[in-house]
């Protein structure tokens, strides 16, 4: 998975969700003017997307939403995920070239991570 534009407000690293450590995650810390936006070109290789979907237990608030949407289409995974209750997901990418994941901008938002992201083929 190759970003396209960088990691806009995302960063990489570790991150706990719900008492899960995850070694490699994209982390995103919205503030009340700024989404995370990334983007990544898929050249049509990938089958699916995995992740998990969560607020990391350090983080000082207890939600935040989360979208995942292929090609500019409406979203494949948007939920607003909370604090100790993450949410596991497969997203279709079948023959997709590009792949948008967007963390809400929100004052009150959470630290929302993306852990274990996995494409297959």
């Amino acid at each position: 998975m190759t970003p396209v534009s960088g990691l806009g407000n995302f960063k990489i690293g570790s991150a706990k969700i719900n008492t899960k450590q995850y070694g490699a995650a994209f982390i995103a810390q919205p503030d009340c003017n700024d989404e995370a936006i990334t983007e990544f070109d898929l050249n049509r290789e990938w089958k699916h997307l995995e992740f998990t979907a969560g607020i990391d237990d350090g983080s000082t608030h207890e939600k935040g939403r989360v979208s995942v949407s292929v090609d500019g289409k409406p979203a494949a995974f948007s939920e607003l995920v909370e604090l100790g209750k993450p949410a596991t997901q497969s997203v279709d990418v079948t023959g997709a070239l590009r792949l948008r994941v967007k963390v809400d901008m929100g004052c009150d938002n959470g630290t929302v991570v993306i852990a274990a992201p996995q494409l297959t083929r």
